[in-house]
């Protein structure tokens, strides 16, 4: 799990029968992560968007809460989660699509509809470009969602101490993006519980816990899969009079880049872009099903 941070509210006990509860803690947790990235067939055409995968933005959704058996109460809660959306990582996400639009723009074969999506997509760039990496305003709602829905479910965690104060300890690796999520959920909790008591900590030992270096062999393996998954003659035909001046390359790369610039578009939601009513599901999935592999 890359770019991570963690962060623990520690309260008196207020039952000597609790300890279960750490382990139904974590196990909460990664039931919602796994929930995030595994639909069936039917939850994916009941809302397509889940297609986006570990680019989707974290659903903020309410989810059934098991009570605990009599005479076990919440004292204790650990969250691990990355980070919140966040802009492309490299230039690459917001030129791939675009250079081919603007080659076919300069030979005068782009349809309409492909002078619309060309302009979408120059409006993301040029906020996106400049940001490379960093956190997105959906990022920071994002975890100060996952705050709140915490609280919600467990108040009785977030009750003061014998002292007075609430005490949570934050940790992230240094990546600025992972310490803004952390201080995006520090902040909620600061609103709904203002006895908080933060001790915060970035960087550190805590990047080699929380980084895991990307294996070169699986990401040949994985880019190779991915060449030749979807068929590109829709999309062509939406965005050209005349496709002939696409190479083998451009051709395998265009639903991909799309989509990758789509997936962009969505996550930007404050610039108001929707390139995603242009695609289709049929030509998504593929690419969903090489993503979980590749993951």
């Amino acid at each position: 799990m890359k770019d991570c941070y963690i962060s623990s509210i520690v309260l008196r006990m207020k039952t000597c029968k609790i300890i279960f509860l750490i382990a139904l803690a974590i196990l909460i947790a990664w039931s919602d992560a796994y929930a995030q990235y595994h639909y069936s067939r039917a939850e994916i055409e009941a809302d397509w968007h889940r297609l986006a995968g570990n680019d989707a933005p974290y659903a903020d959704t309410a989810t059934f809460q098991h009570m605990p058996p009599r005479g076990y109460k919440p004292f204790y809660i650990t969250h691990m989660g990355r980070h919140g959306s966040r802009y492309h990582m490299r230039a690459s996400g917001y030129e791939s699509f675009r250079t081919i639009l603007r080659k076919a723009d300069s030979m005068g074969v782009l349809t309409p509809t492909g002078r619309d999506i060309l302009s979408g997509t120059e409006k993301v760039a040029a906020i996106g470009s400049s940001h490379l990496g960093e956190l997105l305003p959906l990022g920071r709602r994002e975890h100060a969602g996952i705050i709140r829905r915490m609280y919600a479910n467990f108040p009785e965690v977030f009750a003061p101490g014998p002292d007075g104060r609430c005490h949570v300890s934050a940790i992230s690796t240094k990546v600025p993006r992972a310490v803004e999520s952390m201080d995006a959920a520090l902040e909620q909790l600061g609103q709904l519980v203002p006895c908080m008591d933060a001790d915060i900590c970035a960087g550190g030992d805590s990047s080699i816990v929380f980084c895991v270096t990307e294996h070169g062999k699986m990401k040949i393996f994985s880019d190779n899969v991915k060449k030749g998954l979807t068929d590109p003659s829709r999309v062509i035909s939406l965005l050209f009079t005349d496709g002939g001046f696409l190479s083998p390359e451009e051709k395998d790369n265009l639903i991909p880049s799309f989509w990758s610039e789509a997936v962009g578009a969505w996550r930007a939601d404050t610039l108001g872009v929707d390139l995603m009513k242009y695609l289709e599901p049929s030509e998504i999935y593929p690419l969903w099903r090489h993503s979980n592999a590749y993951y």
